[in-house]
Formats: C-alpha cells, structure tokens, sequence
C-alpha cells in the first residue's frame, strides 16, 4: 500500500468557511438548515413539496444544509477567471476547499510537492443549475412532441429556461469533472478521481 499524507484541512458548509468557523458552530449547537429557494431550485420548490413522505414525485422536505452568501473570487488560478467563473458552485467550492486546505499545508508554491499532489473528490454527481440549463434543449425535443400529443394540445409550447449568464458546457460533466478541474485550476500533477 502506497503511503499518503494528509497535511492540510479545509471545509465550506453552511455558516462555515473555514473548520474553525465550522468547529464554533458545532460547539455552539448552530443550526445552519436554510428553507430551499426559487434561485437554488431553479423553481419555486412549493411546486414539487408534499407534507407527506409517500406522495409520489415530490420531496416532503423544504429545509436543508444550503450554502448561503458565499462569495467565490475566479482570479489567481492556473485556469482563466472567467473559465472558473462560468462554472456551477459545486466546481467552485470543490476549487475553493482545495486551495484552502493546500494553503493550510504551506505548499502552495512548491512546484515539486504539487506536481506529486492528487485529488480525490466525493461527489454524488447530482444535476447542478447548469447542466439543467445545457440539457434543457435535449429534454424540450425529447418530451415536447410527446407531451403535446398525451395533452391533445398541439399549440402547447415548452417553456425554454431563461440564462442571466454565459454557461460553460463543462458544467455537463458533473460526475468525474470536478476533481480534474480542481487539478488543472491548481497546477497539481497527481491522479484526480471523484
């Protein structure tokens, strides 16, 4: 077995950006749970809310750990700013939590010691703001013949969801990308797997 050293910490969770933030919440018994929100969502969450945990197609809970105020700065990266800034938050805080924990290990600048640095990520790899916007167009033609034909109601148009910003189609790669991304953004030469 090969040998790791795990030298440097970091976190970002809700009303926590740094584990000391975090670690004073937790000694302080914070609750940190948010309701979730339209802009989150992508739509108001009412229309997919049920008390009743056994209702079909529809979650039963409006409350959550969410990340909230968090202000990401795109600049000083070994990628271009605005490359990172058309990329969804979870690339952004997967970015921001490694080059926290890489500055608690005070190799930041040590080309020899990150060439050797990986990045291994935990990510459940759900749809992201982003990829619902790129999909959008395959959902529409896929769905949209279909539905108006269940519905009788050749006239029915699908709505196309708006963009407030220019959308990068590596937010399309939501599984194994983001731990690739993080490498590329840090200069780091090791293995990345997610």
């Amino acid at each position: 077995m090969e040998k790791i050293a795990i030298i440097g910490i970091s976190c970002l969770f809700p009303d926590a950006e740094t584990p000391e933030a975090y670690w004073q919440n937790l000694l302080a018994e914070k609750d940190s749970r948010s309701a979730a929100t339209a802009d989150q969502m992508g739509v108001d969450p009412d229309i997919f809310y049920a008390p009743n945990s056994k209702t079909t197609d529809k979650y039963y809970c409006l409350i959550g750990g969410y990340i909230r105020d968090f202000e990401f700065d795109a600049k000083g990266y070994k990628l271009p700013a605005e490359a990172i800034a058309g990329m969804d938050d979870l690339f952004q805080w997967s970015l921001y939590v490694a080059q926290q924990a890489l500055q608690d290990s005070g190799y930041t600048g040590d080309n020899s010691v990150l060439k050797r640095t990986g990045v291994i990520l935990g990510n459940l790899s759900f749809p992201t703001q982003s990829s619902h916007h790129l999909f959008e167009p395959i959902y529409k033609q896929a769905l949209e013949a279909t539905t108006k034909e269940l519905l009788q109601d050749n006239e029915l148009p699908l709505v196309t969801l708006p963009e407030d910003r220019p959308i990068s189609p590596d937010n399309l790669k939501i599984a194994g990308y983001p731990a690739a991304f993080v490498s590329q953004a840090l200069g780091l030469g090791g293995a990345n797997y997610a």
